[in-house]
């Protein structure tokens, strides 16, 4: 999940996202979803948790999928 993803609308609908998650329409063809109002920022753990959530709830849905599995924190 980046900072501001792009979903078509033939892969699924987004579903309710959490906030300060925006989701803006792009006309009828799918959906920009925006993480944070600020620049996400990889040592903000706010913004770790966030993207986590949110990439967890996309996953749900089927509108992405994990390719590689996150580090754990001892780097296992």
């Amino acid at each position: 999940m980046g900072w501001v993803t792009y979903f078509s609308r033939q892969w699924g609908l987004v579903p309710a996202l959490p906030e300060p998650v925006r989701e803006e329409p792009v006309e009828e063809k799918g959906t920009l979803v925006v993480l944070t109002p600020e620049r996400l920022s990889g040592r903000n753990p706010e913004h770790l948790a966030l993207g986590r959530r949110v990439q967890s709830l996309l996953e749900d849905r089927g509108l992405i999928k994990r390719v590689v599995e996150p580090r754990t924190l001892h780097g296992a």
